[in-house]
């Protein structure tokens, strides 16, 4: 009787796991999707705070039914953004650009860090070619283990570790956060170039892994050439 009350019990718990693990793998990616798209809007929404607080603390001059709109600093934001966008449109506008980014490039402490994150922002572009030229597996953070890497360029000589070996410089993003990340110099041999884009590269990394293309093969250099 005991046996027969026993193996009822674990049929019926046996049932009720799989009825549980199936909806758990049914709601997980949904739930992972939205709680990394929420941090990431936290972090935008940091980025923004400066706008929140012109918004609220210019009362006098801005309707005060603005501050009572949901994320209204995103809004704002995404506007002048749009505005900015036509405006660039326009070719007198962006000889104004142009000469003020040379302006900046003329300040010493500025100028670097410009020119690096506006060399960042455009590598992750479509129309960029020449930013992240190569998808790539690097071993990192010490040999054995493998992380995905956008290379940059080669390194001069000067500044090699080994002037024989053709040294590459590799960008290394955190993850699920890509926005922060490790400058590598690794040796060119060492690199396995991946069959995908930059896209699905930066897919891979903010999903942590859980959303990966079809085709994601590592190819030899004798089939493909870091340039």
């Amino acid at each position: 009787m005991k046996e027969t009350i026993h193996l009822i019990v674990s049929r019926i718990s046996k049932f009720f796991w799989s009825l549980f693990v199936n909806g758990l793998i049914t709601v997980l990616p949904l739930l992972l999707t939205v709680a990394i798209f929420n941090m990431l809007f936290k972090f935008v929404k940091g980025l923004l705070q400066p706008i929140k607080t012109l918004l609220t603390s210019s009362a006098q001059f801005i309707p005060s039914w603005l501050q009572w709109i949901p994320h209204v600093e995103v809004i704002v934001a995404i506007i002048l953004i749009l505005l900015l966008g036509t405006v660039l449109n326009i070719f007198v506008f962006k000889s104004i650009l142009t000469s003020l980014e040379n302006w900046f490039g003329k300040i010493p402490l500025v100028s670097p860090i410009y020119s690096g994150m506006k060399q960042l922002v455009k590598a992750f572009g479509h129309q960029d070619k020449n930013g992240f030229q190569q998808v790539v597996l690097v071993q990192f953070p010490h040999e054995g283990i493998h992380t995905i890497g956008f290379v940059t360029g080669e390194i001069t000589p000067s500044l090699a570790p080994r002037p024989d070996i053709i040294y590459m410089s590799v960008y290394v993003p955190t993850t699920p956060n890509p926005t922060g990340g490790f400058y590598l110099m690794v040796a060119k041999d060492d690199l396995i170039p991946l069959e995908i884009s930059r896209q699905e590269a930066m897919t891979i990394i903010m999903s942590v892994g859980m959303i990966q293309p079809q085709k994601q093969t590592p190819l030899s250099f004798d089939n493909q050439k870091i340039v």
